[in-house]
């Protein structure tokens, strides 16, 4: 069972939130092998610890690069890589259905801005 980094144990134990993310077999990412499963987890964990109660990813302000995005620069600005990189974590999280980006359109049909969040970590 998933624990909020929110809900945690009084003392800042983090251990049951890494077991539910990384544990063999039961955690979230526990079949995640091979190249990049390192950089993946450690990236998600991060995540997770900047994860509101409602699921969502605080993410960075400032002027980003609109090419990659706001949620790339953030995952670049947590783990301390270079954008292509960090556009590549987000796309292989997505694809595992651990992170949720979500576009929110103005009512003239423009997007304003893209929202993260994690399913797993929601209203926990």
């Amino acid at each position: 069972m998933f624990t909020s980094p929110t809900t945690a144990a009084p003392d800042g134990a983090l251990r049951p939130v890494v077991s539910a993310l990384f544990d063999p077999g039961a955690g979230l990412m526990g079949t995640r092998t091979g190249r990049g499963a390192a950089t993946d987890r450690l990236a998600f964990l991060l995540l997770v610890l900047e994860t509101s109660p409602a699921g969502e990813v605080r993410l960075i302000d400032g002027p980003v690069d609109s090419q990659r995005g706001r949620i790339s620069a953030t995952i670049a600005a947590l783990m301390g890589c270079g954008l292509p990189g960090a556009s590549k974590i987000a796309d292989r999280l997505e694809a595992m259905d651990l992170v949720e980006r979500r576009r929110e359109e103005t009512a003239s049909g423009l997007y304003q801005g893209t929202r993260m969040f994690i399913p797993a970590a929601r209203g926990r």
